[in-house]
């Protein structure tokens, strides 16, 4: 059987009043020397009202023994030895484990052993080597509980100032260019437009007058006038096509396609280019 790794106890850091977790993973044929560990232990923390439990890997239940808060987790201190650590067995010693709880573990050199102590906040004081291939880690749990929080202050810098607003000295106002609005209307802008332009109503469908008609297509569907319409000869014979194939000054832009020959006639209103 062999006896213990790093020879001391003090090499446990064992203080009076801590309440230590032995963890094993078979227990050796001869207990005589497991034993006589478990007592010096018992001996170094039972004056400050310490404890110290011993349980097999896989038997101990974090539920029954998270009242306890263990100060120390001890693990492979004898031999048989196995890497049992893994994310979910460091996640529930963390459950049962006060916070800064020191964690000493001796195996062999295992990557997923020392990934799984990252991913559960833990940190990795010391790796060092022994015979047989083994390491003796000695790990510490984080200072703070699952689960607690904090309140920050902040300080009067991180209060957010008022907006400010965007200024120009006096000089850059009287240097700025800005627009005549003489020069924003042409001579034709002045000029009186005729009745015919200003006509609205009927210009869409069915040739109807507006309710407040003031262009005077009221009256003349009152007298029974109807707009003359003019025949307009088409100069490139593909008017009749659809707009696809016509001109862009067409005067038939807009309209429906017609049979070739078709007499079509417009009015003086389409007749009209836009000014």
């Amino acid at each position: 059987m062999e006896a213990l790794n790093r020879g001391t106890l003090e090499d446990y850091d064992l203080q009076l009043g801590d309440k230590v977790l032995l963890l094993w993973d078979k227990m050796p044929d001869e207990t005589g020397s497991f034993d006589a560990f478990i007592n010096k232990v018992y001996d170094k923390v039972h004056k400050g009202n310490g404890l110290v439990f011993s349980e097999q890997f896989f038997a101990f239940d974090p539920e029954e023994m998270k009242p306890l808060s263990f100060n120390v987790v001890i693990s492979g201190i004898f031999s048989p030895r196995g890497n049992k650590f893994d994310f979910k067995t460091l996640s529930q010693i963390g459950e049962i484990a006060k916070p800064g709880c020191r964690l000493y573990v001796t195996q062999t050199e295992d990557p997923k052993f020392e990934s799984a102590l990252k991913l559960c906040g833990i940190s990795q004081v010391a790796k060092i080597p022994l015979p047989n291939d083994l390491y003796f880690y000695s790990c510490k749990f984080p200072v703070f509980e699952v689960g607690s929080f904090t309140q920050t202050s902040k300080s009067s810098s991180d209060k957010p100032s008022g907006l400010s607003a965007w200024s120009l000295p006096d000089d850059d106002l009287n240097d700025m260019e800005t627009i005549d609005s003489e020069d924003l209307l042409n001579l034709e802008d002045f000029e009186k437009p005729e009745a015919s332009d200003l006509r609205v109503c009927g210009t869409t469908g069915k040739r109807k007058a507006c309710k407040d008609c003031s262009c005077g297509l009221k009256e003349e569907l009152d007298a029974g006038q109807e707009p003359s319409k003019k025949d307009v000869n088409s100069s490139c014979g593909s008017c009749y096509l659809g707009d696809a194939f016509r001109c862009a000054s067409c005067p038939y832009l807009g309209m429906p396609a017609f049979k070739p020959g078709e007499k079509v006639g417009l009015s003086d209103m389409e007749l009209k280019a836009d000014k």
